[in-house]
């Protein structure tokens, strides 16, 4: 009701939470579309934001364009396995950008245009085999080997849940953990529409606080929001995602976090604060750029005064100066007798 006070928020149990995010091409031409959508008009920046978020659910998918094609006309024939790769297809995904530019994008605007063209171009070639998601799921599957705590494995929906199953099917090293663990009763796998039934039994139960940790693979930011409020969750929470999901984690709950009505640490706020910070840290860490390291010598180039002259104005026009050549490419230009601090890179010590 409306007119009706929220009941008061009560006690919910304590949340660890790691977020592991993925970078790469997808990444940067999820980037290169967002700087795109800023510089254009209103309806273009429309579908330019709805190409980036296509993209971003291609690269969440358990496995590659090309095997979850295959996979779907399995299951569900050709024509349900093109409707729904269609729109995470690369020609859907590039259509506003070619659309954008043929319709006479000048300046800066067409560079950005151009620029999106091509990382949305290279993110599609690695697309096609493997993705982010489903590379980081294969590791974490292995490593739960080694782990004797009990976990959810939940996905955004029930069509990535039966890629991932059929994916991991065909791996026996990472089918066989999977499968032990399932069989022990040591791992549960669902999707977010049928998450709450899981956890509703499991809190039920006699032994809910051996279930340690749930693993959200590629979550929406509103399934989030719902989770969150839920009295009882395991007490460690993974979210899988890409880094630009979580940025909008981290901006969002750090605002939620600082609201006193949410309550402090056995409250949905101490939830909060965890999670903000979960997700800047790793926000921080992924957004340091790539470095191209060259690291063959090259002689020096385009230095404007070859010679540092401390000799001027000595008077004897340079004839006893001495010419020290130096390892910049420059030369030292001095008069015998003067105090000079020599610094040798390969030396192990320098006295100064």
């Amino acid at each position: 009701d409306l007119e009706m006070s929220d009941p008061p928020i009560g006690e919910v149990t304590p949340l660890e939470t790691e977020f592991q995010s993925s970078a790469g091409t997808s990444v940067a031409a999820i980037d290169a579309l967002t700087a795109a959508a800023r510089g254009a008009d209103p309806t273009t920046a429309g579908w330019l934001r709805r190409s980036a978020a296509n993209l971003r659910r291609a690269a969440a998918l358990p496995c590659g364009l090309d095997e979850a094609y295959t996979i779907l006309c399995d299951l569900d024939g050709q024509a349900a396995a093109e409707g729904f790769l269609q729109a995470r297809s690369e020609s859907s995904v590039l259509a506003p950008i070619l659309t954008a530019l043929d319709d006479g994008a000048t300046g800066a605007q067409r560079e950005r245009l151009l620029a999106a063209e091509d990382a949305v171009r290279q993110a599609y070639v690695g697309l096609a085999s493997e993705t982010p998601i489903g590379s980081a799921l294969a590791t974490l599957a292995l490593s739960m080997s080694r782990a004797s705590s009990f976990g959810i494995v939940c996905f955004s929906d029930e069509t990535d849940l039966r890629l991932a199953r059929a994916r991991f099917g065909g791996n026996s090293e990472v089918a066989g953990v999977l499968r032990r663990r399932m069989e022990r009763g040591q791992t549960h796998i669902t999707h977010t529409g049928a998450l709450e039934a899981v956890l509703q039994s499991i809190e039920g139960g006699k032994n809910r606080n051996s279930w340690r940790q749930l693993i959200l693979v590629a979550p929406r930011l509103a399934f989030l929001d719902r989770l969150l409020i839920r009295p009882w969750l395991p007490t460690t929470a993974l979210v899988l995602c890409d880094r630009a999901f979580a940025l909008r984690a981290a901006g969002s709950y750090a605002t939620l976090a600082r609201d006193p009505s949410f309550g402090g640490e056995r409250q949905i706020g101490g939830r909060l604060r965890a999670i903000a910070s979960a997700s800047k840290r790793e926000a921080e860490a992924r957004s340091v750029g790539a470095v191209d390291l060259e690291l063959a010598s090259r002689p020096p180039i385009d230095i404007p005064d070859p010679v540092v002259d401390l000799a001027e104005g000595s008077g004897d026009g340079g004839s006893s100066s001495l010419l020290v050549r130096l390892d910049s490419g420059r030369s030292l230009r001095v008069r015998p007798g003067s105090t000079v601090i020599v610094y040798r890179r390969q030396a192990a010590t320098n006295p100064f």
